[in-house]
């Protein structure tokens, strides 16, 4: 499970630069506007702003290693956290804020080759010991809290998959069984979009449901999800 996500999430990212890279090529000055917001972090801007509700990232506690500032979503959160940093130049690129979409096709191809790579590594390389690759885990949660969602369900899907190659092993099975029981039990509710919030249209007064994790508290995930491995 940890190289079958290893690979998964490689792919899945070496897609996402394609199509960020397609869509800057592809872009037709006139009618388009820009940047292409969808390549972004959803959720840096789809939230409430209610003072009473609004939750900004977690900065000050080491930041997010992805973000070029604290005023501009990250590219393509959901599949970079936790894949390895790439260069601050190649993020300035894909940054909203980038002004030239050349640089960011140029960008974007190059990050598509990079994990093209990576995926075919890890499709053939040596099973990862899954009681290392848990710890690790366990260790990088015990340094700092999760800036935001995103970073939290990605943390909880890694160990979920090294939990579940614990599991498929006579001698750690019964381990792996009961990591994976209290992660679904205690931690994966924690990341279920709670929170919805009526919007009304102010041009036809028509109304709208939205969904998101604007309830999320990553200092709570943080605190049962290190109490889960304590009990062990």
């Amino acid at each position: 499970a940890i190289l079958t996500r290893k690979a998964g999430r490689a792919v899945s990212l070496s897609a996402a630069a394609a199509l960020s890279a397609e869509r800057a090529r592809d872009r037709d000055h006139d009618d388009v506007p820009w940047p292409e917001l969808s390549d972004f972090d959803c959720f840096a801007c789809h939230q409430t702003l209610s003072p009473r509700s609004y939750r900004p990232g977690l900065s000050t506690e080491r930041g997010q290693p992805l973000r070029i500032s604290d005023g501009l979503p990250v590219w393509n959160a959901w599949h970079l956290i936790g894949q390895g940093e790439l260069s601050r130049e190649t993020l300035e690129k894909l940054a909203p804020n980038s002004r030239n979409p050349a640089d960011l096709s140029t960008a974007g191809l190059r990050v598509q080759e990079q994990f093209l790579r990576v995926a075919e590594e890890a499709a053939s390389s040596e099973p990862i010991d899954a009681e290392q690759r848990l710890n690790e885990l366990a260790l990088q949660l015990s340094r700092t809290t999760p800036p935001d969602w995103t970073t939290a369900a990605v943390l909880y899907l890694d160990m979920e998959a090294a939990a579940r190659d614990l599991s498929r092993a006579r001698v750690t099975a019964r381990r792996g069984e009961t990591i994976l029981d209290l992660l679904h039990r205690r931690v994966a509710p924690l990341l279920r979009f709670s929170g919805t919030e009526e919007i009304t249209s102010p041009t036809d007064g028509s109304g709208h449901r939205l969904s998101s994790p604007q309830s999320f508290d990553p200092r709570l995930f943080r605190e049962l999800a290190m109490q889960a491995f304590n009990e062990l």
